[in-house]
């Protein structure tokens, strides 16, 4: 995959909120989020792009989320280095829901985060749990929280 198909990866296929249907280029990073998850590169390109062929797209008609809010302050030093093979084994019997700490996560989600890496990093910026940030080869990935199971 190229990195702009890895943050495409975000992109829910089945989202009927337009704006969610593309990339977005914004301040020197390329986005893609679904609300439960979010990818970013850095990147020169601005405006919506279609998640194939990065083509340009004309005004969608609608404002693409603030995800410059959402993305919280982390430092480096903080991340983590998890193997793949330990996240399968975390994933519970009844959903995929995968234990990254002591939080949980939708497996997919972070699958689709690292790239099928054997090994990935990542934190929990504030230690609250509420997200994971996981830098992969080509970027940045939050994947939210869910309830503990």
């Amino acid at each position: 995959k190229t990195p702009e198909q890895w943050v495409g990866k975000a992109i829910d296929k089945k989202d009927r909120r337009p704006q969610l249907a593309y990339l977005h280029g914004l301040n020197g990073s390329l986005y893609a989020t679904d609300g439960r998850r979010m990818h970013w590169i850095p990147s020169p390109l601005e405006g919506f792009h279609d998640p194939r062929s990065v083509a340009p797209v004309a005004d969608v008609g609608h404002i693409y989320p603030d995800v410059l809010r959402i993305i919280p302050s982390y430092r480096e030093e903080d991340f983590v280095t998890y193997t793949t093979a330990d996240l399968i084994r975390s994933i519970s019997d009844q959903i995929e829901v995968a234990r990254v700490g002591v939080n949980c996560y939708n497996f997919k989600f972070i699958l689709d985060a690292i790239n099928s890496a054997p090994t990935f990093d990542a934190q929990q910026p504030g230690g609250d749990g509420a997200a994971l940030l996981v830098r992969s080869r080509f970027g940045l990935a939050i994947v939210m929280g869910i309830a503990r199971v």
